[in-house]
């Protein structure tokens, strides 16, 4: 059995992680299970990687946790409730504080740019005046500035990505969880996209992201959860920290991530989006009612 992770910072209290698993096992229909006795814990506020050989399972993980897909066996709590005995309709209250980047992005095609990253924030119901500004400078951030008005068939896959993530992290999730986030991007981006959720750890997101890139944790330096045949090993030791390379000022970055994502503001054009759509669209994407992504079963 596999002890509780350290977390990263000591705490004053003692208090449930946000994520626990408890001899956890899946399986997809009677084949034999992709993942095995998972016995961790994840403190609140925690940076960690999930890595491992293609196929070990770091997707299968990362639905787990989402709640994409119900264990076959064992306990998942996440932000202290015993997710594995919700129903389908509880799902929603937890998942709303989970921003999520999938792999296949997941985005909304016939609303532009601006309104994919915006859709967040308005299923939220955030007032029109209060968002526009905001989500812009977000956009700018990760390299989208200049094809708001664009929808996403018209995006390069790197910048179809660069959008989910800006989508995932507009509204600040108390938890995100991103598979390979970084993959389809040039090397500049992918170190601005790392220090856009190393900012939002600071401010108290907890992150976990899924990669095989071994050059990106050693510049990231945070404790990995290593997959290997379906079962789960803990390293604590990071990397040597060489961020000289960097050619953004700390404080710039945190100017602009905090007045990008402070609760977001400003806003959706009118004619662009109806409020109902972007419910429905918003709920689709992240509360479960894609069968292809989510596969909640009831207990």
């Amino acid at each position: 059995m596999i002890p509780d992770l350290p977390p990263q910072q000591m705490m004053e209290e003692e208090i449930e992680p946000l994520v626990r698993f408890e001899g956890v096992g899946l399986r997809y229909g009677r084949n034999p299970e992709v993942l095995s006795d998972l016995n961790f814990s994840l403190p609140a506020g925690s940076f960690h990687y999930i890595t491992g050989a293609t196929g070990a399972g770091k997707s299968s993980l990362l639905r787990l946790i989402y709640m994409g897909v119900r264990p076959s066996r064992g306990s998942i709590r996440l932000f202290g409730q015993d997710v594995t005995r919700f129903s389908r309709k509880n799902l929603p209250l937890i998942r709303r504080r989970i921003g999520i980047v999938f792999q296949d992005f997941r985005l909304v095609d016939h609303l532009s740019v601006f309104d994919n990253a915006a859709l967040p924030l308005r299923l939220e119901g955030r007032p029109r005046a209060e968002l526009r500004e905001h989500v812009l400078e977000l956009l700018s951030w990760v390299g989208l500035g200049d094809v708001v008005d664009q929808f996403p068939p018209a995006l390069s896959g790197g910048e179809q990505q660069r959008l989910a993530i800006a989508r995932a992290v507009i509204n600040r999730p108390a938890l995100l969880i991103a598979d390979e986030p970084t993959g389809n991007v040039d090397d500049r981006i992918a170190e601005r996209l790392m220090r856009l959720f190393e900012e939002l750890n600071r401010l108290g997101t907890t992150i976990i992201l899924a990669t095989h890139n071994d050059s990106l944790r050693a510049s990231f330096p945070h404790p990995s959860l290593i997959l290997k045949h379906g079962q789960l090993k803990y390293s604590g030791e990071g990397y040597v920290e060489d961020r000289s390379h960097m050619t953004m000022a700390w404080d710039q970055v945190e100017q602009t991530v905090l007045s990008a994502m402070e609760l977001g503001r400003k806003a959706v054009n009118p004619e662009a989006i109806k409020p109902r759509d972007a419910r429905h669209e918003l709920h689709q994407i992240h509360h479960g009612e894609m069968e292809s992504q989510f596969d909640w079963n009831e207990p």
